[in-house]
C-alpha cells in the first residue's frame, strides 16, 4: 500500500512536467502505458486520448485506443467499455486485437448481465478464429450466456 501511494504522488507531481513537454508519440504512449501499469487508469485514459487526438493516424494510436478502452473494463466500467472496443474494430483493422476485443466485449456483455449480445460476442470470435488461444474460454461463457438466456440447445452443444 505504501510503495502504491508513493508511486501515486510522484505520478501526480511529475505529471505536469510530462504533459507540458512536446511529446512525440511513442513518448505519450511510454506515459500512458506506464499510468496503466501502475493502475491509474483514468489519468492513463486521459493521455491514451491525447495521444489519439494529436497523432491521429500513428501506430500508436491504434494501440492507445485499445488500451483506452482496457483502461475501461480495468475500471469495472463495462458499459463504456462496449462502444469503446467497438470503435476500435470500426476505426482500426486490428487483427492483432481482433480476437481480444471480441472477447471483451463478450466478458463485458456477461458482466453487465445483457446475455444475449455476449452469446454473440463470444459466437462471432469463434466464427472469426475457431483456432484461437481463447477458444476454450469463449466456448464456455457462450455456453453460460446461452444457459442464461434459456437457450438451452446451444449451451448443451458449446458445453459439449
Amino acid at each position: 500500500m505504501g510503495k502504491r501511494l508513493i508511486i501515486i504522488v510522484f505520478t501526480l507531481l511529475l505529471l505536469p512536467v510530462f504533459l507540458s513537454a512536446e511529446d512525440t508519440p511513442q513518448d505519450l504512449y511510454k506515459l500512458s502505458y506506464n499510468l496503466y501499469k501502475n493502475g491509474n487508469y483514468g489519468f492513463a485514459i486521459e493521455q491514451f486520448r491525447k495521444l489519439i487526438s494529436l497523432y491521429p493516424n500513428s501506430q500508436n494510436a491504434r494501440d492507445a485506443a485499445f488500451m483506452s478502452a482496457e483502461c475501461l473494463y480495468k475500471q469495472g466500467e463495462y458499459e463504456k467499455a462496449i462502444p469503446e472496443y467497438k470503435g476500435v474494430l470500426d476505426r482500426y483493422n486490428i487483427l492483432e486485437y481482433r480476437d481480444t476485443i471480441l472477447y471483451r466485449i463478450g466478458e463485458c456483455s456477461f458482466r453487465l448481465k445483457t446475455y444475449g449480445p455476449a452469446s454473440e460476442a463470444f459466437k462471432n470470435l469463434l466464427d472469426k478464429n475457431p483456432l484461437t488461444y481463447l477458444a476454450a474460454d469463449a466456448w464456455f461463457w457462450y455456453a453460460e450466456a446461452n444457459f442464461n438466456t434459456a437457450n438451452y440447445r446451444d449451451a448443451s452443444s458449446a458445453y459439449e
